[in-house]
């Protein structure tokens, strides 16, 4: 049963059904995000603008994502973010094909590092 003395309970589905032991990786996520500040801060301004993805009109989704602000790393993560979690909405959808057309717009840039080159092509295998 739930303990009584705690205040804050986390749930864990991820579909699998008999299977124990699929809550770890979960788990040891959750704790590294709350474990690092920068981390857990980066990580509630990707949950913030993935609300706000799924209410704003499909042709400001660029804006509101500022790509052109953001790194190429943290880029990276908030597509996977965005995969990974919220795929199931079109707007969300939209917001992936937004970030990985600006990663792609870095690859043709001169000023883009090395390090930034072989990491978007990692990430989106052009």
């Amino acid at each position: 049963g739930l303990d009584p003395n705690h205040r804050f309970f986390v749930l864990v589905d991820d579909g699998t059904v008999g299977k124990f032991g699929s809550e770890i990786d979960a788990r040891g996520r959750l704790e590294h995000v709350l474990r690092d500040p920068v981390v857990f801060e980066d990580f509630v301004k990707m949950w913030e603008l993935s609300v706000k993805i799924k209410d704003v009109e499909t042709s400001k989704i660029e804006d509101l994502i500022d790509c052109h602000n953001m790194p190429c790393g943290k880029l990276i993560i908030f597509r996977d973010y965005l995969n990974r979690f919220h795929s199931n909405n079109l707007n969300t959808v939209c917001a992936i094909h937004a970030v990985e057309k600006q990663l792609l717009s870095r690859l043709d840039k001169m000023t883009t590092s090395l390090f930034d080159r072989e990491m978007i092509d990692r990430a989106i295998k052009v």
